[in-house]
């Protein structure tokens, strides 16, 4: 877990030294050549990058709901916007989980029981304007990366001399293929109502059940910088 935050932290900061490039006011007009030139040489062709802050709903379906009900959730995105209306960029999700009935883990003498404590997922982005107009703009999402159920249960193979974690947890890869609307407030606000469907097969083989399901559907509310 201390890899993954470590991976985050560098996304985050590499995105914040082209977001402050990007949006700093004092930045003198050769610089600002110099990094249109370098953006130009790149083929990136950079418009601006933007961070959002939103929340919204998981909504389990199938076999999931079994474990995990209806959760809030809170995202961070950061994003680059490129000419030909596309863009890249980055989310981290982290769901606070509505748990309906406990995970086990079977280990070799033992078998444990645990509650999911919190869901982290984090994907890269690719976002496609489908429509726009001068106050709105519908665009295609998909975002690939990772997902892990972090429970509860404390792992008896843990101890301070090995890797191992303190928690059992599940993890997978993770698909999110998504809808959103965004809407101009002003020449600095944007709101963006979103919809997508999260798949992640969790699967674990300490697990007394393999396959716990992994579709959800997650409605969403986001404010632009």
């Amino acid at each position: 877990m201390k890899k993954i935050f470590t991976f985050l932290l560098s996304c985050v900061c590499v995105f914040q030294m082209v977001y402050s490039q990007q949006n700093n006011p004092q930045q003198s007009p050769n610089d600002t050549v110099q990094s249109q030139n370098a953006a130009n040489q790149s083929g990136l062709h950079i418009e601006k990058s933007r961070i959002t802050l939103g929340g919204g709903m998981f909504l389990p379906l199938g076999k999931l709901n079994q474990y995990i009900g209806s959760s809030p959730y809170f995202e961070f995105v950061a994003d680059v916007e490129l000419k030909g209306q596309k863009s890249y960029g980055f989310t981290f999700q982290a769901v606070i989980p509505n748990e309906r009935d406990e995970f086990m883990f079977r280990h070799a003498n033992d078998t444990l029981r645990g509650e999911a404590t919190v869901i982290l997922n984090f994907t890269f982005d690719f976002k496609k304007t489908l429509k726009t107009s001068p106050k709105s703009k519908l665009e295609i999402k998909f975002g690939a990366g990772f997902s892990w159920i972090n429970t509860n249960a404390r792992n008896p193979a843990f101890t301070r001399d090995n890797d191992e974690p303190r928690f059992e947890s599940i993890g997978a890869l993770l698909l999110v293929p998504s809808l959103e609307y965004t809407y101009k407030i002003s020449e600095h606000a944007e709101f963006i109502f979103g919809l997508g469907l999260s798949y992640a097969p969790y699967r674990m083989d300490s697990s007394l059940i393999n396959y716990i399901g992994g579709l959800a559907l997650m409605p969403k509310l986001g404010y632009v910088f």
